[in-house]
């Protein structure tokens, strides 16, 4: 079965937010990190510098509720990469 980007992303989160709603939060940006690596629609969000610095900074998860607002405010596209438009050349 194939997901949106958007339907990934949430699924993403929620695995993220059990491990940050248990306060790890070390396993809450690494959950994240690493599924957001499994959608072509999501891949950008681990891409992007802002998210390394994120981690390293603690400055989006002093709490849950601030790591989900972080988390869940990533835009994704169903709109699939330009090598696929053209038949996959």
């Amino acid at each position: 079965m194939t997901t949106t980007a958007k339907e990934h992303l949430a699924w993403c989160v929620g695995r993220a937010m059990e491990y940050a709603e248990r306060g790890d939060m070390t396993n809450a940006w690494a959950s994240f990190a690493s599924d957001v690596r499994t959608h072509v629609g999501t891949l950008h969000i681990y891409e992007n510098p802002l998210l390394g610095m994120a981690m390293v900074s603690g400055v989006y998860s002093r709490t849950p509720a601030e790591f989900r607002r972080f988390i869940e405010g990533w835009t994704v596209s169903d709109i699939p990469p330009v090598s696929t438009l053209d038949g996959g050349e």
